[in-house]
């Protein structure tokens, strides 16, 4: 099985991707609305989509006989709400906001805000109080587990896809790189703290495809 990613599919704010699962997989496009270029007509993602699957076949990435299946789309937020609790009530993962703005990603976010989400619910019910007064601790925990790592991916989504093909070839050529970017995405590792090393890192990358120098 191998996994397929797309930058800047047909020239959009996004990428392209297939997921391979274990009967079927995975294919689809997108794009963040907020570094798409206002300046230019904006594109049919349907249309997109459709000549997506046609570079797919003709790349023999898929089958000539391919035909996709229950094609949905959604709109999601991907920046964190302002504020994610009250009475009796805790938002967590996707209705929080809580997707990382440059990858789209959301599936650590949603399970460490679940975790978080349910611990406070846990106290909450032990003290007999469910008010937002209680709740507010919640949103003082995510910020602090990853919060400021969001905030700093928060930046760079309106220069999505500026450098980005450059950025991935440096990546298929440095696996120390890659594997910092990776988990920094991914949720594994802080960008916070691991920022520095990343820079670093690249720099390092920079250097050597440039000058063709091996470590």
């Amino acid at each position: 099985r191998i996994l397929h990613i797309f930058i800047k599919i047909k020239d959009i704010a996004g990428y392209g991707w297939i997921f391979p699962k274990k009967n079927y997989i995975n294919i689809g496009i997108g794009e963040f609305e907020s570094a798409v270029d206002k300046s230019k007509p904006k594109k049919n993602l349907k249309e997109v989509y459709s000549e997506y699957i046609s570079t797919l076949k003709k790349n023999n990435i898929l089958p000539k006989d391919f035909k996709s299946v229950k094609t949905k789309g959604a709109t999601l937020p991907i920046f964190p709400l302002e504020k994610t609790f009250a009475d009796r009530t805790i938002l967590c993962g996707d209705a929080a906001g809580f997707i990382n703005p440059i990858t789209g990603e959301g599936i650590y976010y949603a399970m460490t805000s679940g975790e978080i989400a349910a611990n406070v619910i846990s106290g909450s019910l032990e003290n007999q109080h469910t008010s937002e007064i209680y709740l507010s601790k919640y949103q003082k925990l995510w910020k602090k587990e990853f919060g400021k790592d969001l905030e700093i991916f928060g930046r760079f989504n309106k220069q999505w896809g500026k450098n980005s093909e450059q950025f991935v070839k440096l990546m298929a050529k440095d696996k120390k790189l890659a594997k910092l970017v990776i988990g920094a995405t991914g949720g594994q590792i802080s960008i916070s703290r691991y920022k520095s090393i990343i820079i670093l890192r690249y720099i390092f990358a920079l250097i050597k495809d440039r000058f063709g120098r091996e470590k």
